[in-house]
């Protein structure tokens, strides 16, 4: 929670900042995870390909196929996570057990089933595994200029493809676009092959200059980073949700224009030193 402070208008003071909130009026990099730019509703897909291989040793029917992504991709926390909620009707007590979720920087995640090696992601993922992939003219049968395809492989055969769509939500793209008004630069935490900054830019109409993808690298310390506290110091509160954040940074960024405290680096609530050094 924020500290008080009657030295502030209303109007701001009603986003919780407090004395050490006026650190976020000098923030340049907002450090996030990608579920926050897509709440609900903002991931669709317009098309699913279920692929069976001649004499494979997988032979996994449809349901199964789609099970099992969503449990890679809920286990991985992906964007997409909502829309496979979705698509098993909530039943999470049917997802498959899965172990050691690794994101291979701007290609995908891998995960094991078992005995069985998953991997969901790109195209370069998959030749970057050596997984058989199908032709773009077979691919491009279900695509369109908006989605993207991602494709699951199981033992080393791509067992299904899903045509998805990113959408911007109306809030956070005004949101993200003031921020960037302000000089404030976004780190985006991904474990999608989706999550691009090209694909950001685009739908959020923003300067790919301005966006950086955090490495895997770096997602340890940055899980360790936002953990869940449940005393401390903040320097500002917000409800959780991104646009109540951006608010929140946006009113510090109005308020002091001559601190220069140099706190640098925003992430989620948290002073952040040196993580994003490799990314930015």
């Amino acid at each position: 929670g924020g500290g008080r402070d009657q030295h502030f208008p209303v109007d701001q003071s009603r986003y919780g900042i407090g004395q050490r909130g006026r650190c976020f009026s000098d923030a340049n990099a907002l450090v996030i995870d990608a579920s926050t730019l897509f709440p609900a509703g903002t991931t669709l897909y317009s098309n699913i390909k279920h692929l069976s291989q001649p004499n494979s040793i997988n032979n996994i029917a449809l349901d199964q196929a789609i099970i099992l992504a969503a449990s890679l991709a809920i286990k991985s926390g992906s964007v997409l996570s909502n829309m496979f909620r979705d698509m098993i009707n909530d039943k999470e007590e049917i997802l498959a057990k899965i172990d050691n979720c690794v994101y291979e920087d701007n290609m995908g995640v891998l995960g094991w089933f078992g005995n069985k090696r998953m991997i969901m992601g790109n195209r370069e993922q998959m030749k970057h595994h050596d997984i058989k992939i199908p032709d773009m003219k077979k691919v491009r049968k279900y695509t369109n200029e908006n989605t993207d395809t991602l494709y699951l492989a199981v033992g080393g055969e791509i067992i299904i493809m899903f045509f998805v769509q990113l959408i911007a939500n109306k809030e956070i793209k005004e949101k993200l676009k003031r921020l960037q008004q302000k000089g404030v630069a976004l780190v985006v935490k991904t474990t999608d092959s989706i999550v691009t900054v090209s694909k950001l830019a685009e739908i959020f109409e923003l300067d790919p200059e301005m966006i950086k993808i955090l490495p895997y690298s770096m997602h340890e310390q940055y899980n360790v980073v936002t953990r869940y506290v449940s005393r401390g110091n903040g320097a500002l509160s917000c409800s959780g949700t991104f646009t109540s954040l951006s608010s929140a940074i946006l009113a510090a960024k109005g308020i002091v224009k001559d601190v220069g405290l140099g706190c640098g680096i925003m992430l989620g609530g948290a002073i952040l030193g040196g993580i994003c050094a490799a990314a930015l």
